[in-house]
């Protein structure tokens, strides 16, 4: 979320200079280049556009919510504020489910014997040894 900061500054000065270095490097796609294994390396827009994805703020009008400086600070505050108490409250919600021995039921192959659910089919193989 560090990003988002500097994106103000950038639009900012990128919306003052029509045709300079800046506004080529932030827009541009790559012309050319290998595919990496692995997955790819995300560019610094991509990134960027998820982040924003993340906090609920459009991507789209980033540039015109730029503008008025207040506006973007306050939508910025309460948008990663929101983000941040929802990814806490994700994770307390994990750690008690871990806490509390609930297993998902959303796929997965069932052990007819004792009723665990492995995730896969070599893994209920396995665990079935373990009941003779």
């Amino acid at each position: 979320m560090w990003n988002t900061c500097w994106i103000m500054h950038m639009c900012m000065y990128i919306s003052l200079c029509i045709s300079c270095m800046p506004k080529q490097v932030f827009y541009s796609q790559l012309e050319q280049g290998t595919r990496s294994h692995g997955g790819q390396r995300q560019r610094y827009k991509d990134v960027l556009k998820s982040n924003l994805k993340a906090c609920n703020i459009d991507p789209h009008d980033l540039e015109s919510s730029v503008q008025d400086r207040s506006s973007w600070r306050a939508l910025y505050k309460t948008s990663v504020l929101q983000f941040e108490s929802d990814r806490v409250n994700k994770l307390q919600e994990k750690r008690s489910q871990r806490k509390a021995g609930v297993r998902p039921t959303t796929g997965g192959f069932t052990c007819v014997t004792c009723g665990r659910i492995c995730a896969s089919r070599i893994g209920l193989f396995s665990h079935n040894r373990t009941h003779s």
